[in-house]
């Protein structure tokens, strides 16, 4: 294997990826290094969701409302995903003052609620209803959701109503999407099994197609899953990656064609992170700058992943603008410790935030990783730019 350039990999964009056509949002990667998560073979808390097992709907205290609801709390208990679900909340005005609804807010924008026929002034004794509606499409499992209506009550004007759901996906693909964490390059082999629950009959896969060919996929058995007494077949699959990967982000996608007309085609993001020897936290140094001229110091460490003791040749700026003055500053983590090094880097800031480019390259005795670059961000901490603006340049040079 040639040697490879090993540069501070950038974070993780899944949205800007192959988006998923399955009915559920696009899963969270888990923090690198911790145990991926596969199906679980006997129990799938997406689709075999009991609800006797969730803790029902805790009724609000109306005492001190100024409207008083029939039923402050709506369960629409187990639905599917393919449409929305309505519910109206009765009340009425039992003070002796005219209540105005002056705004209603919802806890998420899968939910909606208006006062029905749009009144919202209710005189003593006068009742009225709230149109909720929840949207479950892309949703899966125990859903709760809340409604606040605010009123020009004097005292106590906010009221609080509860939604609760439980989205059972009409088909549901898990995980939605296959990712294989950080993947020694030393040692690629790597598989992980995802499978696909119908909840309707005559469902089935016509074809499974990796985009990158180098992407293996192995049909597995069918196994079954008790729902609630109703036993549904689920079909498994399990994908082999590729073993020849260099070092960075792997991004592919698995396409499932099916015969469903509502959902014909299926897509299942691959993610995998190949990383070498060595591990740089943080990845960029980060450089704060509320003006010109003013001096910065950031850090970060560079460790063997094996604990294996390991030499740096060299550190060295790159790309820097000469008026930014970078210094840096190599010692090791401890008195004794080899493998593991606290790079320190001072300077100048520039007259613009968008000079900062470049970054610090190290030059390591490891085969693997005999180059190593740090990039520079920027990070505007004055009162003008609210917000961290990343430099432009310094990024990841294979």
């Amino acid at each position: 294997m040639k040697p490879a350039t090993r540069t501070a990999r950038q974070a993780l964009a899944i949205c800007a990826l192959a988006l998923p056509l399955t009915s559920t949002a696009l899963a969270q990667p888990p923090a690198p290094g911790r145990p991926v998560p596969t199906p679980n073979p006997t129990f799938n808390p997406a689709v075999n969701q009991v609800a006797s097992a969730q803790a029902p709907l805790a009724p609000p205290d109306q005492s001190k409302w100024p409207l008083k609801f029939e039923v402050p709390t709506h369960d629409f208990g187990r639905i599917d995903d393919a449409k929305p679900v309505e519910f109206y909340f009765v009340f009425k005005n039992e003070g002796p003052a005219p209540v105005n609804i002056t705004n209603i807010r919802t806890s998420c924008g899968c939910s909606a609620a208006v006062p029905d026929g749009d009144k919202r002034s209710f005189a003593p004794g006068e009742s009225g209803k709230i149109k909720v509606t929840f949207d479950p499409r892309g949703r899966r499992g125990e859903e709760r959701k809340t409604i606040t209506i605010e009123t020009d009550a004097k005292e106590n004007p906010n009221i609080e109503l509860r939604l609760r759901s439980v989205v059972l996906p009409r088909l549901l693909t898990e995980p939605s999407t296959v990712y294989f964490g950080e993947v020694p390059i030393k040692d690629q082999t790597r598989t992980q099994d995802f499978t696909i629950t119908a909840r309707f009959p005559g469902f089935a896969v016509n074809k499974v197609t990796p985009r990158d060919e180098r992407v293996k996929v192995e049909t597995l058995p069918p196994d079954t899953i008790d729902d609630n007494g109703e036993t549904l077949t689920r079909l498994r699959y399990r994908l082999t990656m590729p073993t020849d990967l260099p070092l960075g982000n792997f991004n592919s996608v698995v396409v499932i064609d099916t015969n469903d007309t509502k959902q014909p085609q299926i897509n299942v993001p691959i993610l995998a992170i190949i990383v070498g020897e060595l591990r740089l936290q943080p990845e960029r140094v980060l450089v704060r700058m509320s003006g010109p001229a003013q001096p910065f110091i950031g850090e970060a460490v560079v460790t063997s992943r094996d604990n294996a003791p390991f030499s740096i040749s060299s550190v060295e700026p790159y790309d820097t603008l000469p008026e930014m003055k970078i210094t840096v500053d190599l010692v090791p983590s401890g008195p004794t410790t080899k493998n593991s090094y606290r790079v320190r880097v001072a300077g100048l800031t520039p007259r613009l935030i968008t000079d900062i480019k470049g970054g610090v390259r190290i030059r390591t005795d490891r085969k693997e990783m005999p180059t190593l670059d740090i990039p520079l961000m920027g990070m505007w901490t004055g009162q003008m730019v609210p917000q961290a603006i990343p430099g432009v340049g310094g990024g990841p040079k294979q």
